[in-house]
């Protein structure tokens, strides 16, 4: 049993680097376009177009 749980919790940790070095890519992307969404979030919010009726949201977005 005690290998068992040593294996799980050996790739728990082996998995965990690799996450990380794909959320800092995440993260250094989004900072990167940062501008791009902050005015594109106040633009939206200016809009305030009511659910399923979103005409000029989703063509800012596509």
């Amino acid at each position: 049993m005690r290998p068992f749980f040593f294996s799980i919790l050996a790739s728990m940790f082996f998995c965990e680097g690799f996450s990380q070095d794909a959320s800092k890519g995440i993260l250094s992307y989004l900072d990167a376009q940062r501008t791009k969404y902050d005015s594109m979030a106040a633009t939206i919010w200016k809009w305030a177009e009511p659910g399923y009726m979103e005409e000029k949201t989703t063509s800012l977005m596509q």
